[in-house]
């Protein structure tokens, strides 16, 4: 188990995360997660989902853990594949004070 003796190093901002379909089989509604590596978690929700083509809707993102952001497919694309982009990325790892312990 890892815990900031120190608190977080600053977020740092990444680029767009854009999910594009490889097929143009029809999708069904659910949900699309984004986990962050190990090491690194969200310093907030990322700022927004947009639909990019053909139909598919999503809903508002939310974070589910520190280190995992989801959201919902909440319209089926029913022709061609489509494209969501994820904005406003910005984990922070953990800073120079981490110590490592044991779960109890």
């Amino acid at each position: 188990m890892l815990s900031p003796s120190v608190g977080l190093s600053v977020p740092q901002a990444l680029g767009d995360v854009e999910i594009d379909e490889l097929t143009t089989a029809r999708s069904p509604p659910g949900l699309v997660t984004l986990t962050l590596p190990a090491g690194l978690t969200f310093a907030s929700t990322p700022s927004g989902v947009h639909e990019a083509s053909n139909g598919l809707q999503v809903g508002p993102g939310l974070l589910s853990s520190s280190t995992v952001f989801w959201f919902p497919v909440t319209q089926a694309i029913r022709q061609r594949s489509g494209k969501v982009i994820v904005t406003g990325i910005g984990p922070c790892r953990p800073s120079a004070g981490v110590t490592k312990g044991r779960a109890g």
